[in-house]
């Protein structure tokens, strides 16, 4: 489907098509989130595909009224609040395939804007090379995992994919021999086999509460959605410490910095020594559209830098980028790719943190002894034509 194509027919829809054509098109173009927001004079829609927001349409305001009344309605929030944010959810078939849509509200200026989160039921669980990396990662975050205590932590920003890598390594891991606990906020998938707990911090069932409730029920492994504070931090690290292991993930910039956040955060340096096994830095760039796919040259000043960034590595001289067709709606990407970088921390790396040294030392032996960072190996993806260099730099100079 082409987005410009289906932002006219948005257009002409009656108001009574319009929320299921939005989300119909929205599962159409693969988005994973909705964005309708309440301008001067319009209603813009957007769809982010692929980590990327896009502009479907703008509709008359007029129409808004009706549709964020059934928006709300659908998702049992308040009809007559509008200057409060509110969350709700509601499950609907489309084309014979079972969805979630989370949905948020916020009051803004010129009325309510509405974000809708897109989650499909069924949805494949993906295999971590399926994700897109490297060999040498998999082989050791795979080898990591069996181990049967410490913590692996996955790090990044929001949206870089963090949870589908954990559901991907906790796929591997799920043997009838071994109990498994999730707490999440939301649970976005059903894990067969596998006991998951909602977060709710609104009834005071945060993620600290819920991990000490968890190890009172025998788990072999706990994955925890997110590491928030101190608190939480402190009793995920004494579990992986004493017999578990434990899957998280954690906001920063890239694996090094985890360790130094950690200590900002107030958990004591010794805590971490002897109790992370793994961090994993991750981001998703977006893959060139095959169909449109062409070549380019580079030029002398960028490819000098490559050869700094990879001294090992022969520089091309031929590279490629999308030209933008109908099949990725002019954009040239279509799909995402992981790219990552693993730190396993050695006594050299434990000592520095103990010590309480610049996060740059901390970087420079990471690097030293681990090898390849985000950047690095985004630009090995772009040597081998599956993302181009832009792509790349946009998602490591965020």
């Amino acid at each position: 489907m082409d987005i410009k194509s289906f932002g006219q027919s948005l257009v002409q829809a009656n108001t009574s098509q319009l929320l299921s054509q939005i989300l119909s098109g929205a599962i159409s173009l693969h988005a994973s989130d909705i964005h309708l927001e309440p301008q001067e004079k319009d209603l813009r829609v957007r769809y982010r595909i692929d980590g990327v927001l896009q502009e479907v349409a703008k509709l008359p305001l007029s129409t808004y009224k009706n549709l964020l009344s059934r928006i709300k309605f659908q998702a049992k929030m308040g009809l007559n609040v509008n200057n409060e944010p509110q969350d709700g959810r509601f499950t609907q078939v489309i084309s014979g395939r079972h969805f979630d849509f989370r949905c948020a509200t916020l009051p803004l200026v010129y009325g309510e804007n509405v974000v809708i989160r897109i989650l499909e039921q069924e949805a494949k669980f993906y295999t971590l090379p399926e994700l897109g990396f490297r060999k040498d990662i998999i082989e050791k975050l795979s080898a990591i995992a069996k181990r049967p205590q410490g913590m692996i932590l996955n790090t990044g920003p929001t949206g870089c994919g963090k949870t589908t890598t954990l559901y991907a390594i906790l796929a591997e891991l799920n043997q009838p021999r071994v109990k498994i606990i999730t707490l999440e906020d939301p649970i976005e998938y059903k894990l067969e086999g596998i006991a998951q707990s909602q977060i709710d911090e609104e009834r005071g069932f945060g993620f600290a509460q819920a991990l000490k409730g968890s190890l009172r029920s025998d788990p072999d492994i706990i994955m925890l959605g997110e590491i928030r504070d101190t608190e939480t931090a402190n009793i995920a690290l004494q579990a992986a410490l004493t017999g578990h292991l434990v899957l998280s993930t954690f906001h920063s910039l890239n694996a090094a910095s985890t360790l130094v956040r950690l200590v900002e955060i107030g958990i004591h340096p010794y805590l971490l020594s002897g109790s992370i096994n793994a961090v994993l830095a991750q981001r998703l760039v977006r893959k060139i559209c095959t169909a449109c796919r062409q070549q380019y040259k580079i030029d002398k000043m960028m490819a000098n830098y490559l050869r700094t960034k990879l001294p090992q590595y022969r520089i091309p001289g031929t590279w490629y980028r999308g030209a933008g067709c109908a099949a990725c709606s002019g954009t040239g990407y279509k799909g995402r790719s992981a790219i990552g970088e693993l730190l396993i921390p050695t006594p050299e790396i434990e000592d520095l943190i103990i010590k309480k040294v610049s996060l740059s030392q901390v970087i420079i032996m990471a690097h030293q002894l681990e090898g390849l960072s985000l950047e690095q190996d985004g630009i090995l993806k772009a040597i081998s034509g599956i993302t181009t260099l832009e792509e790349v730099f946009r998602v490591t100079r965020e």
